[in-house]
């Protein structure tokens, strides 16, 4: 009883007043928190699309490390002691999730209990398990959510379980827990927000540097390739010899009446829906891109004329048998005149599409809705 006082009044001593080795140690756990986050940041942009796997490793690694870390910096009241290595396993089960968590928790357990000690085993499942479990329960409310409140409310929940230790086992331990919880509270939860901040503002920043990506080789209206990355694909798949290659040109029959009857609104809606069909044709052998206003570009590699001509016989059919929507949802029906050639050299890419693109033509003044090609004597003759 005299030992439980003394702790007792030596934590109450410790906790009037903020000592320099105190802040020194704060700033030290904040430091290492701040470097936890760089690193995941660093791994998350550049190496995620790239090997999964190894990602994964470091992930866990910087994590387990980071906890381990602040094993060697505990801030003391009198005769107690108490670190924030819950902080770096409660922000892994938030942000990514138990897979994640479990081999980091593994591994931080083993090194605490390597340490020894009387308090080996409680410091293990007290602060190190019971509150990483309880962040990997939390952990779809508390993150995924985007909710700060939930996960602020999370990370609360998650240092009151890990003060069990200090209730349950510590002698006197609810008026030590009421000393020391003040500081560890404060530091726990604005460290955990300044860790969401941090991680919210890089996601933002991820999520804006994809969409410009994607509209730096993507159409912004219909998402499909724009000209740029549309000739890159192409360049890519004549580099693979994958030939025999083909370019036809596809065109909205009557599209400008459709933009003077409904209205431009519903013309882009119309646009998008048409090339979304094209899209759902593409493949290993079919690149589709936006060549301009209502024309489509695909480029077809690897068949034989008579396969080119059925495939895209079987697009123009799904085009004509396909319902669209205006932007008041009045259905109608579509045709598209379709123009392809093929070509040897994708060096004389332009004279390929202006061949295809006199076909196009060719099949709009014989009466729309049909394919032309300066191949269908060739094909007839197979046939």
């Amino acid at each position: 009883m005299i030992k439980s006082n003394k702790l007792l009044s030596n934590c109450r001593k410790e906790t009037s007043y903020m000592t320099i080795e105190k802040l020194q140690l704060i700033l030290a756990n904040i430091a290492l928190l701040f470097m936890m986050h760089v690193l995941l940041s660093a791994v998350h942009s550049k190496l995620k699309p790239f090997n999964t796997k190894f990602t994964y490793l470091l992930q866990v690694t910087i994590v387990s490390l980071t906890s381990i870390a602040m094993l060697y910096f505990p801030i003391a009241f009198g005769d107690f002691r108490f670190d924030f290595r819950a902080l770096p396993l409660m922000l892994l089960a938030f942000i990514l999730g138990w897979k994640h968590t479990i081999p980091a928790l593994i591994l931080v357990s083993l090194v605490r209990f390597s340490f020894g000690g009387e308090g080996a085993i409680p410091g293990v499942i007290y602060g190190t398990m019971i509150p990483t479990i309880v962040a990997m329960l939390l952990s779809k409310n508390a993150f995924a959510m985007k909710n700060v409140f939930r996960y602020l409310t999370g990370s609360v929940a998650v240092i009151l379980s890990s003060d069990l230790f200090i209730i349950i086992v510590v002698p006197n331990g609810w008026e030590v827990f009421k000393d020391i919880f003040p500081l560890r509270f404060l530091f726990f939860v604005s460290s955990a927000y300044m860790i969401y901040l941090m991680v919210m503002e890089n996601r933002k920043r991820l999520e804006l540097q994809n969409r410009l990506k994607f509209f730096a080789n993507h159409d912004p209206l219909t998402g499909l390739y724009n000209n740029r990355r549309f000739f890159e694909k192409v360049k890519e798949v004549f580099i693979k010899k994958d030939g025999p290659y083909y370019i036809a040109m596809v065109d909205i029959d009557y599209f400008k009446k459709i933009n003077d009857t409904y209205g431009h609104v519903s013309g882009d809606k119309i646009l998008s829906a048409f090339a979304n069909l094209l899209l759902s044709n593409s493949g290993k052998n079919l690149v589709v891109g936006r060549y301009g206003g209502e024309e489509f570009i695909i480029h077809i590699s690897g068949m034989s004329p008579v396969g080119v001509l059925n495939k895209l016989e079987a697009i123009r059919n799904d085009i004509e048998r396909t319902t669209f929507y205006t932007h008041e949802n009045e259905p109608m029906t579509l045709t598209a005149s379709i123009g392809f050639t093929n070509y040897v050299n994708v060096q004389n890419m332009e004279l390929t599409i202006d061949i295809a693109d006199q076909e196009l033509y060719k099949a709009k003044r014989n009466g729309r809705n049909q394919i032309s090609s300066n191949l269908i004597e060739q094909i007839n003759k197979k046939s």
